[in-house]
């Protein structure tokens, strides 16, 4: 049996079932079995492959997806047909049911060829040997009569009747050239040395020139230039390199153009540097506009001097240096600006100290507001002086009253002998004010309001008395009934002085209270109902079906402590319903308290079972992977349970426990995670669009087996697209394309990507690690994430990472990196914007490059803006963005550096999600850090949350 004839999960033409792959079926958890490929049957239900195709009437077998012929068995009888549903599945042609023997066809539709009971009398043909009791080649495949080996031979390479054209070989079935030859038009070619094809197919070097290491070479010191090898350091139309031409007058000599007269040459021309303006002293050295040039150095005229680049007159416009510009009025004499005889020179301008009141006797010295300069001195008008800078009369300024600084109240004026309110005012602290009750025959007697101020005394209008500041009257107000301070008890009613409670009411305490319904004075006062109870015609009772137990009433339909009777009290965290205690859905009472027995450790399954690690759904467990994705995490028990917890979003990715089959392998995305099964089934859960390869756009809770990748042995997931590796070592992947912005559920092979063991995804590239060690990566390389030495050529063709030792384990972030060699070193490359290459930098990187500090790596995780590393002794070193406390490193939001977290010990296993790290512990529960996302209701998890 050839190709990859393997498990599928699309719907066939009967129905799809969560299987697996096995000659012997599997067993289900009702005991019932699955049958096996080439098995009758009615219905997909039967076969472990989901697949009962109908190929007579009356009969159908369990058949397996295909893409083409070479899927399928390798028997004339067998091709790659459509169901009745659409998908490609292997069918077997004809409509018979019995084996016919030597004829060299699978007619029972079993698989096999010529698989008959015995071979009887039958005279097997002469490449034919009797086998089990069957014709059938003994080593190789029945190709025309001829048994031959479809994995070496190249007149049937893979299938019968595919020749290898030219000098190409097969190799494990498939046509190609042996390693480190390249097919070019059908000829096996060393690119590297071959000089007809030189680093590409079709390249040809010139006669005369050699191919080395993929490009065409002369060889010694000879150059190419076009078609011809030429010495440089003698050709004057090719000096120093192809093309460099040597001016009239110059010659080439030790691949430099020199002068023949020994001057110099500048800007291709031969010139003398002791009198060249141009080049003075040098190449390039221009001296001043209207400057010489002497014996190689620039100069200007005596009286001038150099300014931006023109040499000009020493006079008032450049006086002494450049841009010095003399006042107005003034002169340049001997380099310094000098003002006319009797001024001084202030603030750059020529002054009068005489009669300037800005410079009055020397520069700078102002008088004071309103007084003259008279020849130097400072003069206030007649009758005035100087307070704070200015001339005013001491007999009417307020602020300076009879002396500098002496400031009239508000509202007074200065007279010739002082400060004086105006008439029928008195002075109070805060100025002049007029006598009234603000100020009722003193400053601040305050009269009550309601009440007038007359001569200087307050009263209030007849009837009412001052109380609280108000004129009040005795007889009617409630707060001061028949005098002031005296109040009425809540509800009572002041008339004539006297309080009085409404009708059928009385005093109790300080209130007025109708004893007919009060509950705390039920029939008279200081007689209280229960708790919860009602007062009814003076008489304490509770309410509707309530029964009063103790001092207080209680619902026995649903009161924990007297559930159906008094003193009848539910478990510890137990409820009542409708009369009867209960634990809930998933609890049992054990010791006297409601305990989570699907989750709880200390009661898992039931109350003896004690777990030493986690309880999911009533088992105990032991976490085994993890996977994290944008906001959510999940995790892979010992025994292949999946479980995932978080933020939904909503995307269906996140339930308690996942209903796939047994898995050996979990990974998340941004909206959606997969699964790989034991046998190699993936399932995927989550965003239902291109993400879970098959269905409908939308959100699918529910996981979906994905279609046409065949048995996978690793699967990698990304934000938006997925990829599975073959058992042949090919990688497909599905999803949405961000580089050109597609979304298709077509699941698409990788070109380039061979011997691939494991795989890895990001948000738009994905790597690969080959059976060596070897790396190819492949999608977007803006920031040169690709590790290819350039950044910006996006491919979706997988090539080599260059500089790379061998390779035991990666991680992609959304622009970065990483990866860990068999020796323990950590290499980063790609964007590194927030430090997440840890290399000391925040410079990006398009070729592999070592971590300096750095060493014994064991695994590493890359996020969207970070990176973590654990090492040998299983600790932790994080560095990158810190923005959602992703590194753990309070002390900033970035860190281009490697950190160290004294508090991660025992970490097994690492990944990083959008803001957050995960690690596994030895101690099989997980622990992280950033966003609180991480941490949604799954036993086991715990963190540090910032």
């Amino acid at each position: 049996m050839s190709g990859k004839f393997g498990c599928a999960a699309i719907v066939c033409f009967l129905t799809l079932v969560s299987s697996s792959c096995g000659t012997d079926g599997e067993i289900l958890s009702d005991g019932s079995v699955l049958k096996p490929l080439f098995a009758d049957c009615d219905s997909g239900t039967e076969c472990s492959s989901g697949y009962c195709l109908r190929i007579a009437d009356g009969r159908a077998i369990c058949t397996d997806a295909c893409e083409t012929p070479t899927d399928c068995p390798s028997s004339e009888n067998w091709s790659c047909v459509t169901s009745e549903m659409g998908p490609r599945v292997c069918g077997c042609l004809p409509s018979a049911s019995q084996e016919v023997c030597g004829d060299g066809l699978d007619n029972d539709c079993d698989g096999e060829t010529d698989d008959c009971d015995s071979c009887g009398d039958l005279e097997c043909q002469p490449h034919l040997s009797c086998i089990d009791n069957r014709c059938a080649c003994a080593t190789g495949v029945d190709c025309d009569g001829e048994c031959v080996a479809l994995d070496s031979d190249p007149q049937n390479c893979g299938t019968c009747g595919n020749e290898c054209e030219g000098d190409l070989r097969c190799l494990g079935g498939e046509c190609g050239c042996r390693d480190g030859l390249t097919s070019c038009f059908g000829a096996c070619v060393d690119r590297s040395s071959n000089p007809v094809h030189c680093g590409e197919c079709g390249i040809a070097c010139p006669e005369g020139q050699s191919c080395v290491d993929g490009a065409c070479s002369c060889g010694g010191d000879l150059i190419a230039c076009g078609s011809q090898c030429l010495d440089p350091s003698g050709d004057n139309q090719n000096c120093g390199g192809c093309g460099i031409l040597c001016s009239i007058g110059t010659t080439c000599v030790d691949g430099s153009c020199r002068c023949e007269d020994g001057s110099t040459l500048c800007t291709g021309a031969c010139v003398d540097t002791s009198s060249s303006t141009r080049h003075c002293g040098a190449c390039g050295n221009q001296c001043a506009a209207g400057g010489s040039c002497v014996d190689g150095s620039c100069s200007c005229a005596p009286d001038e001097i150099e300014c931006s680049g023109r040499c000009v007159p020493n006079d008032e416009r450049n006086c002494g240096t450049c841009g010095t510009r003399c006042p107005a009025g003034a002169s340049c004499s001997g380099g310094m600006c000098r003002c006319p005889l009797g001024s001084s020179l202030c603030s750059g301008v020529c002054r009068d100290l005489g009669d300037d009141p800005r410079n009055c006797g020397g520069c700078g010295r102002a008088c004071a507001l309103g007084a003259s300069c008279n020849g130097g001195s400072c003069d206030c008008p007649t009758g005035q002086q100087v307070c704070a800078g200015r001339c005013v009369d001491l007999d009417s300024d307020v602020s300076n009253c009879g002396a500098c600084g002496t400031t009239c109240t508000r509202g007074a004026v200065c007279q010739a002998d002082g400060c004086a309110c105006p008439p029928g005012q008195v002075e109070c602290a805060s100025g002049c004010v007029d006598s009234s009750r603000f100020n009722c025959g003193a400053c601040g007697n305050r009269c009550a309001t309601g009440a007038t101020c007359n001569f200087g005394v307050c009263e209030c209008p007849p009837g009412l008395t001052a109380c609280d500041g108000r004129c009040i009257d005795l007889l009617t107000t409630e707060a001061h009934c028949g005098a002031c301070g005296a109040s009425c008890s809540g509800g009572a009613t002041c008339i004539e002085g006297a309080c009085y409670c409404p009708g059928g009411q009385e005093i109790c305490g300080d209130f007025c209270v109708d004893t007919t319904n009060s509950r705390s004075n039920c029939g008279s006062c200081g007689n209280e109902c229960a708790i919860n109870g009602v007062c009814t015609a003076g008489v304490c009772g509770c309410y509707g079906s309530n029964t009063q137990c103790g001092d207080t009433c209680f619902d026995l339909q649903r009161s924990r402590e007297h559930c159906g009777a008094c003193g009848n009290e539910c478990p510890t965290f137990g409820r009542c319903i409708s009369g009867s205690c209960s634990c809930g859905e998933g609890g049992a009472e054990c010791d006297g308290t409601c305990s989570d027995i699907a989750w709880g450790e200390d009661h898992c399954g039931d109350c003896e079972t004690v777990c030493s690690t986690v309880c999911l759904e009533g088992a105990c467990e032991r976490y085994v992977d993890i996977a994290a994705g944008e906001s959510f995490g999940c995790a892979r028990t010992e025994t292949g349970r999946i479980a995932c917890w978080g933020r939904d979003r909503p995307t269906g990715v996140v339930g308690a426990m996942v209903p796939v089959p047994p898995s050996v392998q979990v990974r998340a995305g941004q909206t959606h995670a997969c699964s790989r099964g034991v046998s190699g089934v993936v399932h995927c859960w989550g965003t239902r669009e291109a993400q879970l390869g098959y269905g409908p756009e939308g959100y699918g809770p529910e996981p979906i087996v994905v279609p046409l990748i065949g048995t996978s042995v690793d699967i990698g997931v990304g934000p938006s697209f997925s990829c599975s590796v073959t058992t042949t070592g090919s990688v497909r992947c599905w999803g949405v394309n961000e580089i050109s912005m597609t979304t298709t559920s077509v699941v698409h092979t990788i070109p380039g990507a061979v011997s691939v063991a494991r795989v890895f995804v990001g948000h738009t590239h994905a790597c690969g690690i080959q059976a060596d060690g070897g790396v190819l990566c492949w999608g977007e390389n803006r920031y040169g994430q690709l590790g290819r030495g350039t950044s910006g050529a996006d491919s979706w063709e997988a090539e080599d990472v260059i500089g790379l030792p061998p390779i035991s384990t990666m991680s992609l972030g959304a622009e970065h990196t990483c990866a860990v060699t068999e020796d323990g070193d950590t290499y980063c490359w790609g964007r590194n914007n927030e430090g997440q290459l840890g290399i000391g930098t925040f410079r990006s990187a398009a070729t592999p490059t070592l971590l300096p500090v750095i060493s014994g790596a064991n695994d590493v995780a890359a996020g969207t803006n970070h990176t973590c590393v654990t090492l040998s002794d299983q600790t932790l070193r994080c560095f990158g963005s810190d923005a959602r406390g992703q590194i753990n490193d309070p002390a900033r939001t970035r860190n281009e550096w490697p950190t160290t977290d004294p508090g991660a010990v025992g970490v097994v296993q690492l990944e990083a999600g959008h803001e957050g790290t995960l690690y596994l512990s030895e101690f099989g529960t997980i622990e992280t850090y950033g966003s609180s996302l991480f941490r949604n209701g799954l036993p086991g998890v715990q963190g540090v949350i910032r």
